[in-house]
């Protein structure tokens, strides 16, 4: 296989190199990313959004989707440095004596974004919309649950979202009916206890709001340390639990496969078109940036131009979420899209090369008779 994509040593080498370059940074960038993602998922359990089965699942699943934006800049940042520690260690310089040239050097990173491009292009067409209906529902199934509030049976734990104090002497075993709860916590200056034989999740059909319902229970309210408590009996008492996401459960752009998003003339669904199709085109274009824009100096070092090359990511990156947001509000025709912002991206490409290797390489074919 890799005599099939990159015939020579020279080929296999900076492939080589650029492929361990490219794997480096985005397992780095990963490391980031899963990092954050824990921290939130985390917040939003102990919040009582989530259960704490899920934080795993859910980890893997967003980070998965995760990759999706990570792939293209890995390999762009993996490309720069790659290249820019053969020009400082002047194993370009050698090459080029050799009579290397510069499309010699192109072909096998080209490949290689290629490679990664056809990745990135089964993953927003097929892959990512899977895991993001996967994720939505398992939420959506574990909104229904009680064990959501992050309550273990026998314990008392605080509900940081209310400021609660509860406890259950158990859950059943589906998980939506509560038994033998005790509820505490302040209100206007006053302490609020109550207790209930069973309590489950309720949803009011008219306004959306999740409830936790009491049934069978007693409420006290008032000072412990003035002695004036006022109790009430109740058959059924219901407490507002904090909200989860209203769309979830329900079918979304992100959850729709490419192929179904074709033949639209909705701006909302040509704006994801585009911004998925975007992704495997953007891997190309920042590798043919990059290979250029590593050109450095032996005494310049390898990360000379990182920052410019971080500023042009974030441009590139930047003008695409403005130019969706345009189509997608219907201020931008999708004839237009994002495809003007893939397009001065070509011509950064192109200047670039211009600049570097001058203009005798554009008139030749990659690879053949290249010894600029």
């Amino acid at each position: 296989m890799k005599r099939l994509f990159f015939p020579t040593v020279v080929d296999r080498y900076l492939a080589s190199e650029v492929w361990h370059g490219f794997l480096g940074v985005t397992f780095v960038l990963l490391l980031i990313i899963v990092g954050n993602l824990f921290v939130r998922l985390l917040g939003e359990a102990s919040e009582g959004r989530i259960p704490e089965d899920l934080i795993a699942p859910l980890l893997v699943l967003v980070s998965f989707k995760g990759l999706v934006l990570l792939l293209p800049v890995g390999l762009f940042i993996g490309i720069m440095l790659s290249l820019g520690r053969l020009y400082n260690d002047s194993e370009m310089t050698a090459l080029r004596a050799a009579g290397i040239g510069y499309g010699r050097i192109l072909r096998p990173v080209l490949v290689l974004a290629a490679l990664v491009a056809m990745v990135l292009l089964l993953m927003v067409a097929e892959v990512v919309p899977r895991v993001v209906a996967v994720s939505d529902e398992m939420k959506a199934v574990a909104a229904n649950r009680l064990d959501i509030l992050g309550i273990t049976p026998g314990r008392f734990v605080i509900d940081k979202s209310g400021g609660r104090v509860i406890y259950a002497r158990e859950i059943t075993h589906d998980g939506k009916e509560l038994r033998g709860l005790f509820i505490s916590y302040p209100q206007a200056g006053q302490d609020v206890i109550i207790t209930a034989r069973r309590a489950s999740r309720y949803r009011d059909p008219e306004t959306g709001l999740r409830y936790l319902l009491l049934e069978e229970g007693e409420r006290y309210e008032g000072s412990p340390d003035q002695g004036a408590m006022r109790r009430v009996q109740f058959r059924r008492h219901g407490i507002l639990l904090p909200e989860m996401n209203p769309g979830l459960g329900k079918p979304t752009l992100d959850t729709r496969r490419m192929s179904e998003l074709f033949g639209s003339s909705d701006h909302a669904i040509q704006a994801e078109l585009q911004w998925r199709l975007g992704f495997p085109l953007s891997a190309l274009l920042l590798a043919l940036v990059a290979v250029p824009l590593s050109h450095v100096r032996p005494r310049q070092g390898r990360y000379s131009r990182m920052a410019v090359a971080i500023v042009v990511y974030g441009l590139y990156a930047n003008l695409l979420v403005i130019a969706k947001t345009w189509v997608a509000r219907g201020e931008l025709s999708p004839w237009v899209g994002t495809w003007w912002v893939h397009g001065l991206m070509l011509l950064l490409g192109l200047l670039l090369v211009w600049r570097e290797y001058g203009t005798r390489w554009l008139g030749r074919r990659l690879g053949i008779g290249a010894t600029d």
